[in-house]
């Protein structure tokens, strides 16, 4: 049986990474993770891959620029981009103001998550992931 509760920011586990990001995994289970992120300006998330995840990222607010395999895609607010797996990607927020984006993914892609040379970084903490399965 599922859980049919609203899930919100508020009511979301809060999660913090790179400087100053931070998001809310609005559902995390072993299938799939949608969480809820903002970036403040001129931040960027670690370039990786998943082996394993595809992800898509939805743009609410503000404008991200996503390198993909040497490409940058630039995303508006509306604007959506599928990540395959094994795809070398990394967003970044080149604006002075805050991103605001939906990050699903599937599988769960926080322990499947490897540098440029295909190795787990040293202060890569998935601890993040959260404690109960939605």
């Amino acid at each position: 049986m599922s859980n049919h509760a609203n899930i919100n920011k508020a009511t979301a586990e809060n999660f913090q990474w790179g400087t100053g990001c931070q998001g809310w995994h609005l559902l995390a289970n072993d299938n799939l993770t949608v969480a809820q992120e903002i970036m403040p300006p001129n931040s960027r998330g670690v370039e990786h891959y998943h082996e394993v995840a595809q992800q898509f990222f939805f743009i609410l607010e503000g404008e991200a620029s996503i390198v993909i395999e040497n490409t940058t895609h630039v995303l508006n607010s509306g604007d959506g981009i599928l990540i395959s797996p094994g795809a070398l990607h990394q967003i970044r927020n080149e604006s002075s103001n805050d991103l605001h984006f939906i990050a699903i993914s599937s599988p769960n892609s926080f322990h499947d998550f490897k540098n440029e040379v295909g190795e787990v970084p040293a202060d890569w903490k998935p601890d993040f992931f959260p404690s109960q399965k939605s």
